[in-house]
């Protein structure tokens, strides 16, 4: 059934229901414009991309319609995907509850998480029942305590997942009890009907709207794809709305591959066997093993499996290392001659996991036929062994996946469709096999399986003309389906002429001449004193961050903070509570972070921020790119992404309508390249830029914050 508009507008209009129970609500016309786009695009089983700035109240105007359809269409799905943490629980804790509460809707909602993210109960017993684990001495004095830590959290926990837990545990110890679907017994595991994983999986089959992460959506469109669409991670949907959808591309490119990890093919043969501490599952099979054949056949995996190891780690690796080291970059796609070296090593590995696995195998058949097959008449030691071999065989099956894929990896001549590419970082690695086709994949798979998908964003469109949202549709895979779509941007909500100033520096190099770093530590050291803190300066990288952090810090009296000193929670933290403070940072402090009123008054984007292709996918996606558009890679790809990340950046300073701040450019190329007028034009329309010397900036922001 279509939804009513009227009871759109009854919720957010002047002196609507929203009002009504909050009176501090404020209507937003753009909010509204909004929730009758998504509720129109529900109505008419249309694809929907609508760009909404910082305080149009975005969540709230697809959540509303959401909740509404649902409640009229009571067999509906709704899944509303994010990309970051914070959303999400934005999203579940705080907007969800408040709406439910505000307009006296009763429905059901929950959010899932990955797998991995859930306690397994099966395996936390086991684990704290015995020394079945891969650590030594020391550390299992420190186990005994994160036990016992674990056993209070669960008496209270709701949900089972790690991000609930106060004290975070060890991975070490999460990777031991966390859930994998390889080692999982289902519904004949003693803990099946409390297990955190399927309960979760049980409340969103009987909920109306689903939370989930782009990683999990992504995963979901994974398993559909190879199972042709019969199953998924989560229950069959109809209506999909992407929050923070800029990100989707990255999304996909990040996980619609399949990967090899070096760590986890270790990780698993020491759960096996840990030559360094005697521990592991075939020492625990040992005491059900008595005194003949078994137990021998045992020792002699250990001595196998441990003199693997040894050759692994001291030969193996060392060659393939030496395979690697002409490469500057940590990922690169494979030439041919690089991947036949890597063959002929793995092709022993692979010999090696085909043999191993059939030994293992016969040995789990072995345990097995010792249990009773009815559960109920299993006697307590019984139980343990089944539990050892339940992981036993998860154990058997990711030697066989690890199989396949480095067969695949090494055999499969598909080069046009795939790039396989490594990733690597001291002394491990990542194989990964990416297909080149995730725009059609998103289009088949999800686009053209929905009703309807809304995509949202604080930043979709690259300019204001009608050509805007041409970069994301290609991105998105938008290009790929027939089905009817619509685009809607809408104007900021705040008075950005009153609340913002924003300056160009003149008097600088740049950045492709060597005095810029100087120049503009000068500049940042200046313009923080000029606001006396208060100041994110953002950084397009890492070493030039760190480089400024350490020269800036001696030069003036004010707090100064530098991200991946500390955690990002508590760099937020600190840089919110100390009004003078200010943060230099990179990447991820371009977007998702909200800093409300006096925190940041002083927003200092030091260089432009182009990314030019690096990644080995990325690398593939734009030659393709450049060969069927005729344009330069430059123009079609790294530029359009400059100005999404450079409209991030710029979206940090505003975040409520009692904000005030100054941004200043220290990238002269935004007037003297022929690109600069598009990040000209990506600065909020009614903001005049001020071209002017350091010393006139710094003069025009102390009069710009005493007024």
């Amino acid at each position: 059934d279509p939804l009513d508009l009227e009871s759109i507008i009854e919720v957010f209009k002047e002196n609507g229901k929203l009002q009504h129970a909050y009176s501090h609500f404020e209507y937003r016309k753009p909010q509204l414009d909004m929730a009758l786009e998504v509720a129109k695009s529900f109505n008419e089983n249309t694809l929907a991309s609508i760009e909404a700035g910082t305080g149009t109240g975005k969540s709230f105007a697809y959540i509303v319609p959401a909740m509404l359809y649902a409640l009229k269409n009571k067999e509906t799905k709704i899944v509303i995907s994010t990309s970051t943490i914070a959303l999400e629980e934005q999203l579940i804790k705080k907007d969800i509850p408040f709406l439910k509460k505000a307009l006296e809707l009763d429905i059901s909602v929950s959010i899932l998480k990955g797998r991995s993210n859930y306690l397994c109960k099966r395996k936390f017993a086991n684990f704290s029942q015995t020394s079945y684990s891969l650590f030594d001495n020391e550390k299992n004095k420190k186990i005994t305590s994160e036990i016992n830590n674990i056993k209070k959290w669960m008496n209270v926990s709701n949900d089972g997942t790690r991000s609930s837990m106060n004290n975070i545990i060890s991975y070490d110890i999460w990777n031991e009890i966390k859930s994998d679907k390889t080692s999982c017994e289902h519904s004949k595991c003693p803990f099946f009907s409390k297990c955190f994983f399927y309960q979760s999986r049980r409340k969103a089959n009987l909920s109306s709207i689903i939370l989930v992460n782009h990683h999990l959506l992504m995963a979901d469109v994974s398993v559909r794809k190879n199972s042709e669409g019969l199953t998924g991670i989560f229950p069959e949907y109809d209506i999909l709305i992407i929050d923070e959808a800029h990100n989707l591309f990255s999304s996909a490119m990040s996980f619609l591959g399949e990967t090899f990890s070096s760590n986890s093919f270790e990780f698993n043969f020491k759960k096996l066997f840990n030559i360094k501490t005697y521990k592991g599952i075939l020492n625990n099979l040992l005491q059900f093993a008595g005194d003949g054949e078994k137990t021998e056949k045992i020792q002699e995996l250990q001595k196998t499996i441990s003199g693997f190891l040894t050759l692994y780690k001291n030969s193996i690796i060392e060659e393939v290392f030496e395979i690697f080291k002409t490469k500057d970059s940590s990922a690169f796609e494979l030439i041919k001659e690089e991947k036949d070296a890597l063959n002929n090593i793995f092709t022993s590995i692979i010999q090696f996991l085909s043999e191993l696995v059939k030994q293992l195998t016969q040995i789990m058949k072995y345990f097995q036929s010792k249990l009773p097959e009815d559960l109920l008449e299993r006697n307590e030691k019984e139980q343990f062994l089944n539990s050892i071999l339940v992981d036993f065989n998860g154990i058997i099956i990711k030697f066989r996946s690890y199989s396949d894929f480095l067969q695949r990896f090494f055999t499969q001549q598909d080069l046009d469709n795939q790039v396989f590419w490594v990733e690597k970082n001291n002394k491990t690695f990542n194989l990964t096999i990416t297909p080149l086709n995730i725009q059609e994949i998103l289009a088949k798979k999800i686009y053209e399986k929905k009703s309807s998908v809304i995509f949202t964003s604080a930043t979709l469109v690259t300019s204001e003309s009608k050509k805007g949202f041409e970069f994301f549709k290609m991105q998105s895979g938008l290009n790929e389906t027939e089905k009817t779509q619509k685009f809607l941007k809408l104007p900021g909500y705040f008075d950005y002429k009153k609340q913002m100033k924003a300056f160009i520096l003149t008097d600088i190099v740049t950045p492709t001449e060597l005095q810029f770093e100087k120049q503009s530590q000068t500049a940042v050291s200046t313009l923080i004193k000029s606001s006396s803190g208060g100041a994110l300066v953002l950084y397009t990288s890492k070493k030039h961050r760190n480089q400024a952090y350490q020269s800036i810090k001696q030069a003036i009296k004010l707090p100064i903070f530098c991200q991946d000193e500390i955690s990002r929670q508590q760099l937020v933290e600190q840089f919110s509570n100390e009004i003078h403070s200010s943060l230099f940072a990179t990447d991820t402090f371009w977007e998702g972070v909200d800093f409300k009123g006096e925190t940041l008054r002083n927003l200092i984007l030091v260089r432009l921020p182009f990314r030019f292709p690096s990644h080995p996918f990325v690398k593939r996606y734009v030659k393709i790119l450049e060969e069927k558009t005729k344009k330069t890679g430059f123009n079609i790809y790294t530029l359009p992404n400059a100005l999404l990340k450079f409209r991030q950046g710029i979206g940090r300073l505003i975040r409520t309508n009692k904000d005030r701040g100054v941004v200043i450019i220290l990238d002269k190329r935004i007037f003297t390249k022929y690109y600069g007028k598009y990040f000209l034009r990506a600065l909020p329309k009614e903001i005049e830029p001020n071209f002017q010397t350091l010393n006139n900036i710094s003069n025009e922001i102390i009069n710009f914050f005493k007024n």
